[in-house]
C-alpha cells in the first residue's frame, strides 16, 4: 500500500486547559508574541511572501506597537489571525477559537442558503430556519466581511467551513462592523412558510458553548443515527450497502476489535456498495484507515463491490490524505462535497506555542502534491478533490429524515 500519511504534530491547547487571563498580559508581552509568530512564519514558511511583500509583512507587526493600547482583547487576538493569514494558507494558523465569545447556534450553508443547523434547546422552534440578516446586515453582505479573516488562498469549502463558524462569533461580528454590540445580536430568520422573525441572542464563552443542549433542525436518517457518538461504527444500510462512519480515527486496538465482525460482511458478495463516511473527520494524524484498508484487501471486497468515500467541508488532515489513498489503492469514488483542503498545497511543518499567551500556532512547511498538474500553474490547478459526484448538502432532503449522499449512492448499480 502506498503511504500517504502526513507528518503532522498538531498541538491543541484550549482556553480550558490554559486558564490564564490574557487580559493580564502587558504590552511588551503581546508585542513579543506578535514578533515570535511573525518571525517563525518568515523563517519557516516555504513561501511567506506569496501574497504580501516583505516590507508589508514587517509593517503589519511594527504598526501594532502604535495601536495596541487601544485594542480590546478580541482585537488583539484578531491581529494574531491577521499575521498568520499573510501567507494565504490554512496550514499557517493560530488557535484563538477558545478565547472568543459565541452565540448559541450552529450555522450551515445549504444549497438554498444559510440555516440554523442547531440552536440551544430553549429556542428549538427556530432550528432549521434560514438566516437572512444579522443586526440588519444582509447575510450576503455579512459573509464577505467575515471572510476577510479567512486565509485567501484556501478553497471554497475551507472558506465555507470557517465562514459559517465565524458568523456566530460575537467578537468577530462586532470587530468586522456587522453587529453594534459585542454581547448581543439580532438574527433575522425566515421559516419554510416565508414568515420572518427577529430573535435576540446573547454571547457566551467558548467553555459555556461546550455545555449547550442542542436542538437540530432535522432528524437524522435513523440508520445513520445508529453510528453517531462513536469514532468508528458500521451498519448494514440496506440489502446491498455497508456503511462505515469515521468522524474520528480510533486507536488500532479499537479498530481490531470493531472490525472483527466486518470481514464476513465484506466477503459476502451480496453487498456491492461499501461507504466510508469522512465528512466530519478532521484528524491531523492516525493510522486507523491504513488498518481498515488492510481488512478490505484481505476480504477481496473490491473483486465484487465498489467503494465510495464521502467527504465534506470538515474533511481535513489525515482523513483528506487517506481519501487519496483509497482512490489510488481501491479505485474508490469520492462523493459529496470536496474537502476543505487543497490537494496541491502545503503540509504543516512547524508547531509551537507563543511565549506569553501560550496560544498554539502552526506554520506551513513543504509543498505537497496529491493531484496531477503543475504546481506552478495555479490558474489551471484544481484546488479541490476532483469528485466523482458532487452532491451539495440539501436541507429539504434531510428534513425528510434522509441523507442526500446516501440517497444517491444507493441508486447506483
Amino acid at each position: 500500500m502506498h503511504s500517504f500519511k502526513l507528518s503532522i504534530l498538531l498541538v491543541f491547547i484550549s482556553g480550558i486547559t490554559f486558564a490564564q487571563d490574557l487580559n493580564s498580559l502587558s504590552k511588551p508581552q503581546w508585542l513579543e508574541d506578535y514578533d515570535k509568530l511573525a518571525y517563525n512564519i518568515k523563517a519557516r514558511h516555504v513561501d511567506p511572501y506569496a501574497y504580501v511583500t516583505k516590507e508589508q509583512f514587517n509593517n503589519i507587526v511594527m504598526n501594532l506597537g502604535y495601536s495596541l493600547d487601544e485594542l480590546t482583547l478580541a482585537e488583539k487576538l484578531v491581529e494574531l489571525m491577521r499575521i498568520a493569514n499573510q501567507p494565504g494558507d490554512g496550514k499557517t494558523s493560530v488557535n484563538v477559537e477558545p478565547y472568543f465569545h459565541y452565540y448559541p447556534i450552529e450555522l450551515f450553508w445549504y444549497s438554498d442558503g444559510l440555516r440554523i443547523e442547531k440552536i440551544q434547546s430553549s429556542m428549538k422552534q427556530y432550528a432549521g430556519h434560514q438566516v437572512i440578516a444579522i443586526d440588519g446586515v444582509k447575510i450576503l453582505e455579512a459573509a464577505p466581511k467575515i471572510q476577510k479573516l479567512i486565509p485567501s488562498d484556501e478553497n471554497l469549502y475551507y472558506r465555507t467551513k470557517w465562514d459559517q463558524k465565524w458568523l456566530r462569533n460575537a467578537d468577530l461580528l462586532h470587530i468586522q462592523g456587522i453587529t453594534k454590540n459585542p454581547k448581543t445580536a439580532i438574527y433575522t430568520l425566515v421559516d419554510d412558510n416565508g414568515n420572518i422573525e427577529n430573535i435576540t441572542l446573547n454571547a457566551i464563552s467558548y467553555e459555556e458553548l461546550q455545555q449547550v443542549e442542542w436542538q437540530r433542525g432535522y432528524s437524522l436518517d435513523p440508520r445513520l443515527a445508529q453510528t453517531k457518538g462513536k469514532d468508528f461504527a458500521y451498519i448494514v444500510f440496506d440489502e446491498f450497502t455497508i456503511y462505515i462512519n469515521m468522524p474520528k480515527y480510533p486507536s488500532t486496538d479499537v479498530m481490531k476489535k470493531e472490525t472483527e465482525s466486518l470481514i464476513p460482511l465484506l466477503e459476502n458478495e451480496a453487498y456491492t456498495h461499501l461507504v466510508i463516511d469522512l465528512r466530519q473527520n478532521d484528524n491531523s494524524s492516525g493510522d486507523a484507515m491504513e488498518y481498515l484498508a488492510k481488512r478490505i484487501k484481505k476480504s477481496d471486497f473490491q473483486e465484487h463491490g465498489k467503494i465510495y468515500v464521502i467527504t465534506g467541508r470538515e474533511t481535513f488532515g489525515q482523513a483528506f490524505t487517506d481519501t487519496f489513498m483509497l482512490m489510488e489503492d481501491f479505485d474508490a469514488y469520492p462523493v459529496g462535497e470536496p474537502a476543505a483542503q487543497n490537494p496541491n498545497n502545503y503540509e504543516i511543518g512547524y508547531t509551537d506555542v507563543l511565549p506569553h499567551s501560550q496560544i498554539s500556532y502552526t506554520v506551513a512547511g513543504s509543498a505537497v502534491q496529491m493531484q496531477p498538474g503543475e504546481l506552478d500553474d495555479v490558474d489551471h490547478m484544481p484546488n479541490t478533490i476532483l469528485m466523482h459526484q458532487l452532491i451539495t448538502p440539501n436541507f429539504e432532503i434531510r428534513k425528510e429524515g434522509m441523507d442526500e449522499v446516501m440517497e444517491w449512492i444507493t441508486k447506483q448499480p
